[in-house]
């Protein structure tokens, strides 16, 4: 662990046993912040969720951040940005691995989100602009996304980090 972090308290994420909870996030975050902090805002654990980019659509995220912003609820989320809802394909591709849609183009399966919404944007736009937005296209840009996003978050404030890994 670099110097300053700790270790994680806990760590929860959707297993493939489980059934698909797409968009289930926003909820998770939003609790287990309030259960960390124990009735005392902002006094608990730092939240992260990491999400892709079909999550964080399919979340509501305009009820999630403007809960965020309204209650004072502060989280970090990194939108993980592949141009794309991959998990049916990925389905597809368990059940039928030479069948139609393992060679078929996104758009085909119509599970492309080309072009990209502005995902921090619409959490912006949803806290009131009292939610703290940035994106990462490049290696070189996401340690100084990430350590002003973080710092926000530590002063009480939302953020949400677009990483576009395509």
């Amino acid at each position: 662990m670099p110097e300053g972090v700790r270790p994680p308290i806990q760590y929860y994420t959707q297993k493939l046993t489980l059934p698909p909870l797409v968009g289930w996030f926003g909820g998770a975050a939003l609790g287990a912040k309030l259960a960390l902090d124990n009735g005392t805002p902002n006094s608990g654990p730092f939240v992260v969720a990491i999400v892709g980019d079909g999550t964080f659509l399919f979340s509501v995220p305009a009820s999630v951040y403007w809960i965020s912003r309204r209650y004072k609820i502060p989280f970090l989320t990194i939108v993980i940005n592949n141009e794309g809802w991959n998990a049916p394909l990925r389905s597809a591709k368990l059940v039928h691995p030479d069948g139609l849609s393992a060679h078929a183009t996104h758009e085909e399966l119509n599970i492309s989100f080309k072009p990209s919404p502005d995902y921090a944007g619409i959490a912006v736009a949803a806290g009131g602009g009292e939610i703290w937005g940035g994106k990462a296209e490049k290696v070189e840009q996401l340690a100084g996304v990430l350590e002003e996003a973080v710092g926000v978050v530590k002063g009480g404030g939302s953020a949400v980090v677009e990483v576009v890994i395509v």
